[in-house]
């Protein structure tokens, strides 16, 4: 009975009375909402879900569409050139390793490239004429060995798959063929060639085709539903073309997670619920292929089984501390006022170092630690006003001495060129004009290379520069070489960085030319691409460089290695991605030649066209 009469009193406490009553208006309240909103949330997310993912499956459709469109659309411009058509017609009755096979080969090779240009990921081009002749264009890299290898010792079967007219057809390299490759998969589309003057079957085109960029587009990492689901398409067979697992080339029933999965018995253009999966599949307009939406339920819900967990276990965290908070701050309730009038009453500017000590654990406690901030905040500007004048007079005498300091440094380059221009007199009155030209290029080149070093000057300028260069090197190395420089008009107004294109100039003069016995040649070459790039071309018909020289220089360049051995090269790559953030920068090589590429988009140039968007 002592007990309950001493509980009874303290329960009639005011600060027991506070916490009781913060605890029924805010914790039962809160968790009654949080469940009906956890109820009602799941529900209408999951009919959001579905629906924005069924969504997410038509807009993929579509680009795939767009896409294997475009490849028939490749197949059917090269089957019907009237060129093409010609020259396979002509190999038929001409021996491959006569002159006249050649020519008709560089013809198919320019038919080729002018319609897969804009797509880089067709790889290869092959043609099987009817009585067995053959054609390939492919660049010789690793990613292409196997589509030459296949190619080449598959001729005969390929020649006697024939499509039915106009009709075309899918297969792929499948991981049972010798030719597979599991880092380069390919598929490859097949349609016939028709000779439109005489109606005759003349022959088959291949396109081999790389699927990664079907994938991408199919199973984009940067999609919000790239962790819980995947879309597969499917040839006829059930072979794979793309997967997020690139598993190219293999079949469906080779995925063991989706070994209980029936493909045969789903039905087209639908969604429906297998085990944990929901799975939509859907066709394409185009080689026969259907496109297969596989949505992992339990990942996806997952997800919002944790944000649910964490947030109520937050709002449980936050009410404990609330109401423990209450519970202390109620004990003390008033607090002594005189105490810290007295204190206040106290403060002048004389005396700023006065503390209010705090007891209360109220409102009250707010007001004590408020004067005590507001003071120390005097007593701290007060402290910093005197520092920012300290500092403000150590900064002013700093500034004199740096002025004193630059006008010693530019002391230095106007001596130079003082010496230079004595010399030059010197020179002129002994009637060595050769020297005096020299002397003049010369001052020239230091001029433009010693004052504003990162300042942007237009082409017209660097060119100036680049004349006086070059010919100061011809007389360093005995006119061993010469040059051409190629420039349009609308280029001169552009504006590029200082120095940009000197490193490659001595890059082709101290490593191309060295220890070549015939006459060097450098050309530089300006060109506008589509009035959004300037294009730079720099070769040279110099010492080549190793095919292990130029894959290392090319991954350097594409950020796709950290370093390169060459300072100067180096140096050119930082700044180019320091200035033209989107720039393009590419090397190929030859024994006798070297090409340098460098393309700047001219909406990052200063004066340059304005931005085209798409």
């Amino acid at each position: 009975m002592h007990l309950f009469y001493e509980f009874k009193d303290k329960i009639v406490r005011i600060r027991y009375q506070i916490v009781s009553l913060l605890f029924v208006i805010t914790v039962l309240p809160i968790a009654f909402l949080q469940i009906l909103n956890y109820w009602e949330t799941s529900q209408k997310l999951q009919m959001k879900d579905v629906a924005l993912l069924e969504d997410n499956l038509f807009l993929t459709q579509k680009i795939l569409n767009s896409m294997l469109g475009d490849y028939a659309q490749i197949l059917f411009q090269i089957s019907t050139d009237a060129a093409c058509a010609d020259s396979i017609s002509q190999m038929n009755d001409i021996p491959e390793n006569s002159m006249q096979y050649r020519r008709l080969t560089d013809t198919l090779t320019t038919t080729i490239r002018s319609n897969i240009m804009t797509h880089s990921e067709v790889k290869a081009v092959g043609i099987i004429t009817t009585n067995g002749s053959s054609f390939l264009y492919a660049e010789e890299r690793e990613s292409t060995e196997n589509i030459i290898r296949f190619f080449n010792e598959h001729k005969e079967e390929l020649q006697t798959r024939f499509p039915l007219p106009r009709q075309l057809s899918l297969d792929m390299i499948t991981p049972t063929d010798s030719c597979y490759n599991p880092d380069y998969p390919y598929f490859f589309l097949q349609s016939q060639i028709m000779h439109h003057e005489n109606l005759k079957l003349i022959g088959s085109v291949f396109l081999f085709i790389d699927p990664a960029k079907l994938n991408n587009e199919a199973n984009n990492p940067a999609s919000h539903t790239f962790e819980y689901s995947e879309k597969l398409l499917l040839n006829d067979t059930n072979h794979l073309l793309c997967s997020k697992s690139m598993l190219s080339g293999y079949s469906f029933e080779d995925i063991s997670k989706y070994a209980q999965i029936d493909l045969s018995a789903l039905p087209s253009d639908s969604s429906i619920r297998y085990g944990d999966y929901l799975i939509s599949v859907s066709d394409t307009d185009y080689f026969n292929l259907k496109l297969v939406n596989i949505i992992n339920y339990e990942l996806m819900h997952h997800d919002l089984l944790s944000l649910w967990t964490k947030i109520i276990l937050f709002i449980i965290l936050i009410l404990a501390l609330t109401l423990l908070g209450a519970f202390i701050l109620c004990r003390n309730f008033v607090f002594s006022l005189e105490q810290m009038a007295e204190k206040i009453n106290q403060v002048d500017e004389h005396n700023l170092d006065i503390t209010i000590d705090t007891h209360s654990r109220n409102e009250m406690m707010i007001i004590e630690r408020s004067v005590n901030r507001m003071l120390a905040l005097i007593r701290n500007l007060l402290a910093e006003n005197k520092r920012q004048y300290e500092h403000i007079v150590e900064i002013t005498k700093a500034a004199c001495e740096a002025e004193l300091k630059s006008l010693e440094l530019q002391i230095n380059p106007h001596f130079l060129f003082n010496t230079i221009d004595s010399i030059n007199w010197t020179a002129i009155r002994e009637n060595c004009m050769d020297v005096s030209e020299q002397l003049n290029r010369l001052a020239y080149i230091l001029r433009y290379t010693v004052y504003n070093m990162n300042t942007v000057v237009s082409v017209r300028d660097e060119m100036n520069w680049l004349f006086q260069y070059l010919e100061l090197q011809k007389i360093r190395f005995h006119n061993s070489f010469s040059y051409q420089v190629y420039i349009p008009e609308e280029v001169y107004p552009l504006h590029i960085h200082k120095l940009l294109l000197q490193p490659f100039l001595e890059n082709s003069l101290l490593h191309g030319f060295e220890g070549i016995s015939w006459h060097g040649n450098l050309e530089i070459r300006f060109q506008i691409l589509m009035k959004r790039y300037l294009l730079i071309s720099i070769s040279d018909n110099g010492r080549g460089m190793s095919s292990k020289q130029v894959i290392s220089l090319n991954k350097f360049f594409a950020q796709k290695s950290e370093s390169f051995q060459g300072i100067g090269l180096s140096n050119i790559f930082y700044r180019l991605r320091s200035y033209y953030p989107h720039h393009r920068l590419m090397v190929s090589s030859s024994p006798e030649m070297t090409i340098f590429k460098l393309f700047i988009p001219i909406c990052e140039m200063e004066e340059g066209y304005p931005c085209i968007k798409y």
